[in-house]
C-alpha cells in the first residue's frame, strides 16, 4: 500500500490538497474560539492612578455640571476615570500685554478653571494612559466627555493610586443602591362636633 495513490489521495481516502485545506481551517477556526472565549470569560487586569486635572476656560454654567463621582467614559462606554473630589474653581487666568510691553497676569471675568482628582484605569503593563486617540502625561492639554459635556483640560500631575480602607478604589466599590422614601397619605379624623359626611 502507498501513501499517496495516483489520484492523489493519501491512503487512498483523501486528498493531499484538501487534507492541508482541512489543517488551515482548523487551526484558524481554533484561533478564533480561543481569542473569542479569551475576550468574554477572561477579566483584563487593570491597573489604577491618581489624576490631577484642570478644565479650562469654562463658563459659570458648565463649572457647576462636574460633580464628584461623574464618570468619563471611552467612546465604546467603557469607564474610563471617576472623579473623587469636590472639583474647585478659580477665577481663569489669562495674559495681557500692557503698553509699556509687560506680561501681565489678570483674571478673565466670566471664564473659570476647575481642579479635581480623578481616578483612572488602564489596562495592566500600558506604558500610556490613553483616552480616545489621546495619551495623556503631565502637562499635556486634551480633552475628556461626559455623557453631557466636554471639557478642555490639562493634567497637573499623575501618581500611581493607592486604595486604603478608608479610601476604597471607587471601580471596585459598588455603588449604595438608591431608595425612594416610602409615601405615606395623611389621614383626617374629624373632630366630634364636626359632622361626617354620608
Amino acid at each position: 500500500m502507498t501513501i499517496v495513490d495516483d489520484q492523489g489521495k493519501l491512503f487512498g481516502f483523501i486528498n493531499l490538497f484538501d487534507l492541508l485545506l482541512l489543517i488551515v481551517i482548523v487551526i484558524v477556526g481554533t484561533f478564533g474560539v480561543i481569542k473569542v472565549v479569551k475576550r468574554y470569560t477572561v477579566k483584563q487586569q487593570m491597573e489604577y492612578y491618581t489624576l490631577e486635572v484642570r478644565a479650562i476656560n469654562l463658563d459659570e454654567a458648565i463649572v457647576s455640571s462636574l460633580k464628584k463621582g461623574d464618570v468619563f467614559r471611552h467612546a465604546n462606554g467603557a469607564s474610563f476615570g471617576i472623579i473623587i473630589d469636590h472639583p474647585t474653581a478659580q477665577p481663569t487666568q489669562v495674559y495681557v500685554t500692557t503698553p509699556q510691553g509687560t506680561l501681565v497676569a489678570r483674571t478673565q471675568p466670566k471664564l473659570k478653571d476647575v481642579n479635581f482628582k480623578m481616578v483612572v484605569q488602564v489596562p495592566a503593563g500600558s506604558k500610556e494612559i490613553k483616552y480616545g486617540n489621546q495619551t495623556f502625561k503631565t502637562g499635556a492639554t486634551g480633552f475628556l466627555e461626559t455623557y453631557l459635556s466636554k471639557y478642555t483640560i490639562l493634567v497637573i500631575s499623575i501618581k500611581p493610586f493607592v486604595a486604603t480602607e478608608s479610601f476604597p478604589n471607587p471601580f471596585l466599590v459598588t455603588p449604595v443602591a438608591e431608595t425612594k422614601p416610602i409615601e405615606t397619605k395623611e389621614v383626617t379624623i374629624p373632630a366630634d362636633g364636626q359632622k361626617k359626611n354620608p
